[in-house]
């Protein structure tokens, strides 16, 4: 039987020139090139994401109406302790439960789909550039 790799199970995700490497554990982006160029910072199957690398890139609480939003046709949602329905419904604050806010606070979801246009990889290559500045 396969052993498997410290980050856990390997998915590849192909668009065009575009591969995404995820790794299980974390769901992490472990790496992402096009026509073979790396894009981001990648990491090795047998080691734990180090630091930021796929997964935090900013945080940006409190500044998405109502704690949703589309990119690419896909809805993304933030963290419960975020969302205004949930503090104003159940009166949840992010100070309650630090760890999820922590979290939520440091990770960010990258649109990735069969439906994106070249176009948009562009764009969400574009906004972490700018964000790892």
């Amino acid at each position: 039987m396969a052993r498997t790799p410290v980050s856990g199970i390997q998915h590849s995700l192909r668009a065009g020139e575009y591969e995404a490497i995820i790794a299980s554990v974390g769901a992490s982006l472990r790496s992402l090139t096009h026509g073979g160029r790396d894009l981001v910072v990648a990491f090795d199957a047998d080691e734990l994401r180090p630091g930021f690398r796929g997964a935090t890139l900013a945080p940006w609480p409190n500044r998405v109406v109502d704690g949703t939003y589309t990119f690419g046709g896909v809805d993304y949602s933030l963290a419960l302790t975020e969302h205004p329905y949930y503090q104003h419904t159940f009166g949840w604050r992010p100070e309650d439960m630090p760890h999820a806010t922590r979290v939520g606070r440091q990770t960010v979801s990258l649109p990735i789909s069969a439906k994106l246009t070249d176009e948009d990889v562009a764009d969400v290559i574009s906004a972490v550039r700018l964000v790892l500045r």
